[in-house]
């Protein structure tokens, strides 16, 4: 009798300890690191502060920004993408450092696809072409007939070689026809400085609202399918006979492969819960940021179509390796 109680109690004890086992721990329980693969000031930095804020007060523990610019996004993804997938190293994913940097940067060793958890989608916002008012163009149309008239002679800045503007600006060439000279820059900021001093003439930007309100910039389009609901009187390039151009800019929430699923559903949740909230969607409209969540399944799917359309972008384009 007593070896049949003891072997009981064992067993029940046995039971106990595998299931502590297996709980899962406690999850935050110090500072999140968010790494933002470009430098402060720019939409994906504001993005990354104004959202990890929010999630932070959601999850009782912050998420500190830590910029790690460099080689159009691939120095602070890879550095992320090499840490420990426990959640206290994350990432904040583009469109420059998985779908334009892994096709234009010879540096890059990660797969966009393959060597992350995708966590949650941040949002979205729309690429304007927008030119300096001196362009005798008001809308896309003008602005191609112009440019057949004369190839060449105008001219679109870019934050550099193999940036997301790049990609996108010379595949509006290739699906209008026109030959518009590129001139690179390093970094958004200049190039914004001489499209406003009229140095060059267009551009496409996400980040120009207040330009465009100040008649600073004219927008002739914005770069998708679907108008934008902060600028609803701007047509598409669909519209405007360019069917199907669709290519927004986006931000989100990844991390390194192999991350908990107990983990990534607490950052999902909290993500979602952020993105949602009042204060976070007005001060991200401010900069033309449109706050959106999602699933980890969605998330990695848009990554997959991103990165697929935007190699066939560097194909046509004959975009290179730098």
């Amino acid at each position: 009798m007593f070896k049949l109680f003891a072997a009981t109690i064992a067993l029940l004890l046995g039971g106990l300890t595998a299931a502590h086992a297996q709980a899962p721990e406690a999850y935050p329980t110090r500072p999140i690191t968010l790494v933002v693969p470009f430098a402060a000031g720019g939409v994906t930095d504001v993005v990354a502060r104004v959202i990890g804020a929010k999630m932070g007060e959601l999850l009782g523990q912050p998420l500190v920004v830590e910029n790690r610019a460099g080689a159009g996004g691939s120095v602070g993804t890879t550095y992320a993408v090499h840490a420990a997938p426990n959640g206290y190293t994350l990432l904040l994913g583009n469109g420059g450092t998985h779908s334009t940097s892994p096709v234009t940067e010879r540096g890059v060793t990660y797969d966009p696809n393959k060597d992350f958890t995708f966590i949650a989608p941040f949002g979205s916002y729309s690429f304007v072409l927008v030119c300096n008012p001196k362009v005798p163009a008001a809308s896309a149309a003008e602005l191609i007939a112009l440019a057949k008239r004369q190839p060449g002679k105008l001219s679109y800045g870019t934050a550099g070689i193999g940036s997301n503007v790049h990609f996108i600006f010379e595949y509006f060439k290739l699906r209008a026809g026109v030959d518009i000279t590129h001139v690179p820059y390093r970094g958004a900021g200049p190039m914004i400085t001489d499209l406003l001093a009229g140095t060059t003439d267009c551009t496409f930007d996400g980040t120009s609202r207040q330009h465009i309100e100040a008649g600073r910039l004219r927008a002739l389009a914005v770069a998708s399918i679907k108008r934008d609901p902060l600028y609803p009187d701007v047509p598409t390039l669909d519209e405007a006979g360019l069917s199907g151009f669709n290519l927004p800019g986006w931000q989100s929430l990844m991390g390194p492969r192999g991350m908990p699923e107990h983990i990534v559903k607490t950052l999902n949740e909290a993500a979602n819960a952020a993105v949602r909230h009042p204060d976070v969607i007005a001060r991200l409209r401010t900069i033309g940021f449109v706050a959106a969540g999602g699933t980890p399944a969605e998330l990695e799917k848009f990554v997959a179509e991103d990165t697929a359309t935007f190699r066939r972008i560097a194909k046509d384009a004959k975009i290179q390796l730098q």
